[in-house]
């Protein structure tokens, strides 16, 4: 079907619905003409019958010149202009939906092209839409640059725990405070921290703490640390009787831990009493979640 556009003061708007596509050779899907004033352009993208093989995108920086290619690469980090994308394009499933935002500043004209698998009978629709104004990708990308909190409920500690469930990009952690909730009994219990990554090796993240016994700590309110010195670095105490007031470790370290958990190492033998743990963390990319136990 033959595409559609539609251009407005600061606007514009283009679809072709059921374009056929080749496993042979690339297929105009869209030609968007930018006009001025629009600087933010965003396309929607759903292959039917056949998964894409390819996808170009590509731009005109002057009326008269030639298409010149911006990128065959769109994936979930994108190169430069295109800003956001929400899987790689070039690999899409039949059905599946997929969308890339990108900068328009410059262009005049975007083109982007497909190729199907296996036959020459895939059909892909495509939406597109080009605006003025600032880039609502942007805005969400500045604010998952700030940090963020997540907090557990108050329960013993076993070893092995999840506490924290790390989601879509890797975070950075700022502070990692435990605060006890309910005494414990005499066991000697210890702490410490690991990160368990979806993809690698799981990895402890500090040194054990000292004992977590009553015989240590008497009373509810005492607080544990991370200390980033090293991945080894023991966790520092801070007992109620001081108000549980942490100084920390004046050091420029950060941990970075990739998507995954931050799971409990407990020795000795499973806390009785209870702990609530906080976190505080810098997503490194603007999809990192943390979600607490």
């Amino acid at each position: 079907m033959a595409q559609t556009a539609s251009v407005l003061p600061n606007e514009v708007l283009a679809s072709n619905a059921a374009q056929a596509l080749s496993n042979a050779v690339s297929t105009i899907v869209l030609e968007i003409p930018i006009p001025p004033g629009v600087n933010k352009l965003g396309v929607q993208i759903k292959p039917t019958v056949r998964a894409l093989t390819a996808f170009l995108v590509e731009g005109k920086f002057h009326p008269d010149a030639s298409y010149v290619t911006i990128t065959g690469a769109i994936t979930t980090t994108p190169p430069a202009p295109v800003t956001s994308a929400n899987a790689t394009l070039a690999t899409l499933a039949a059905d599946a939906i997929g969308w890339f935002f990108m900068d328009t500043f410059g262009l005049t004209s975007v083109r982007v092209s497909a190729t199907c698998a296996t036959a020459a009978d895939g059909l892909i629709t495509a939406f597109a839409h080009g605006a003025t104004g600032e880039d609502v990708i942007d805005q969400f990308s500045a604010i998952g640059s700030q940090e963020q909190s997540a907090e557990s409920v108050a329960k013993t500690m076993v070893n092995g725990d999840v506490v924290f469930t790390i989601a879509g990009g890797p975070i950075q952690i700022v502070d990692l405070l435990s605060e006890c909730i309910t005494v414990d009994d005499a066991t000697a219990s210890t702490m410490q921290w690991q990160s368990a990554p979806t993809v690698g090796t799981a990895t402890t993240i500090s040194g054990a703490s000292g004992s977590l016994g009553s015989a240590t700590i008497p009373a509810a309110g005492a607080t544990v640390r991370l200390a980033p010195t090293a991945l080894s670095t023991v966790p520092v105490t801070a007992l109620a009787s001081a108000g549980g007031v942490q100084l920390g470790t004046n050091v420029a370290n950060r941990i970075t831990v990739n998507p995954g958990t931050i799971k409990l190492v407990i020795g000795v033998g499973s806390t009785t009493g209870t702990w609530k743990h906080r976190l505080l963390y810098k997503p490194l990319n603007k999809h990192a979640t943390v979600t607490a136990a």
